[in-house]
């Protein structure tokens, strides 16, 4: 009896089967710039600056010591690691996944000189990869392993796939090869460690060590998804395999991903819009927006267990409270890293001590499909404000996700106090699909 087809076979066979337009390269091209804007960003950090040191010493400009350039593998853990430092990077909702930090590294790695219509269709591929097969994983799986590290590999190793133009026997032996390196623990939380960025950076190296293996024959496991002792037996406890090849019709999943401009978690995203709007009505009515007594979120029991954090003391745990990002929203003109710094943070002791966290069943029921927040702010003037709201959403018109990338960079740049470049003009694939992709991330 011959053996059934692999999941990975067929994801791949669904992934290039899908049709791809102009509109959709130019989604692909502003969320590259997204990640090139992310990878900056990463740079001018502390963990950032750990990160750069690590690479110079591994490299040697003379090539006499060491190779003038990293290879691939090293180039893609590094710029993946550096996407994700900031929190910035994009997300996906349905899936809970940044697909641009594991992704974005392979095309800067393998990318140089093939056409951008290339490189733009394998960010798609990517995506698609990472985020169908992240969609599918549950719950369950996210309590415990740190997604971007257990998918991300899949999503870099597909866009490595198309920029090497591997066959289908290849493309299941890269994909088999990422997922068995998939790994990545949600217990960097407690001590705020930057293990978090060492998820990312080698999910895209995983991913990129595993496809180039393939040009050579090296061979993976091609049941890695659906095998009893494959990635859902082993990490998913209330996950679907077969889910990763539904709605296979549905437009490119690049549409239902979302753009990041806080340097918080995805999960406190809902608690800030509802706040932000809360805070505006305050000034509207005359009122200062620092005098509260308490602040009460409702929410989605997945963002309690990652982000109830009354207690901060460093940036990690900063960025993954729900309870200073509460403060942050109410007390700032505009939310930036500076505010969850050490000197913002100190400022701020003790104030994450007025929130309050609580499950909300109706809430809880339409999440992961919505990622959603209740709030109820108790002003010292003895009025009472109430607001619920939606997470990061997907702008997938080109028109107004440009607008966004274009006001992220100005942000971007002048936090580095840098002078302003057009990435979206200066990144190959804008002007001409067909130009060479030839394309260094700026200091």
């Amino acid at each position: 009896m011959a053996e059934r087809r692999s999941l990975t076979a067929r994801l791949a066979e669904l992934i290039r089967s899908k049709s791809v337009t102009d509109e959709d390269l130019k989604l692909a091209h502003l969320f590259l710039v997204d990640g090139v804007l992310n990878i900056m960003a990463g740079r001018h950090s502390e963990t950032g600056r750990k990160l750069l040191f690590w690479g110079e010493a591994l490299r040697d400009p003379a090539g006499v010591q060491g190779p003038p350039q990293l290879d691939p593998a090293r180039s893609g853990f590094l710029n993946g690691a550096l996407a994700h430092v900031v929190q910035l990077d994009d997300l996906h909702v349905a899936s809970s996944t940044h697909p641009g930090c594991t992704v974005v590294p392979s095309l800067l790695a393998l990318g140089q000189d093939l056409p951008a219509r290339k490189v733009l269709t394998a960010l798609l591929h990517g995506y698609e990869a990472m985020t169908r097969i992240g969609k599918a994983t549950g719950a369950g799986h996210n309590r415990t392993w740190h997604n971007v590290g257990t998918i991300g590999p899949f999503g870099a190793a597909m866009a490595a796939a198309e920029l090497l133009s591997l066959d289908e026997d290849k493309t299941v032996n890269a994909l088999g090869n990422a997922g068995t390196q998939a790994a990545g623990f949600m217990e960097y939380l407690d001590k705020g460690a930057d293990a978090i960025h060492l998820h990312a950076g080698r999910a895209a190296e995983a991913g990129l060590v595993a496809a180039t293996l393939a040009t050579v024959g090296f061979t993976g496991p091609a049941h890695i998804l659906e095998s009893p002792k494959g990635l859902f037996a082993a990490t998913c406890p209330d996950g679907a395999p077969h889910a990763v090849l539904d709605t296979p019709d549905a437009p490119w999943q690049i549409y239902a991903t979302s753009l990041r401009h806080w340097p918080t978690s995805g999960h406190t995203y809902p608690t800030i819009n509802a706040l932000r709007s809360i805070r505006q009505e305050i000034l509207d009515n005359d009122l200062e927006p620092k005098n509260f007594s308490r602040v009460e979120i409702e929410t989605y029991q997945a963002a309690i267990d990652l982000c109830d954090r009354p207690i901060v003391s460093n940036l990690c745990g900063a960025v993954f409270s729900l309870q200073y990002a509460a403060i942050v929203a109410m007390l700032f003109d505009d939310i930036t890293l500076d505010c969850f710094e050490a000197k913002a943070r100190e400022a701020l002791a003790g104030a994450c001590q007025r929130v309050t966290l609580a499950r909300s069943l109706d809430i809880s029921m339409r999440f992961p499909q919505e990622w959603r927040a209740r709030v109820t702010l108790h002003h010292s003037s003895g009025r009472k404000f109430v607001a619920e709201a939606q997470g990061a959403q997907p702008q997938p018109d080109v028109q107004l996700l440009e607008e966004a990338i274009r006001e992220k960079a100005r942000a971007t740049f002048s936090r580095l106090e840098r002078e302003e470049i057009d990435l979206i003009a200066t990144v190959p694939g804008r002007s001409s699909l067909d130009e060479p992709f030839a394309f260094t991330v700026p200091d």
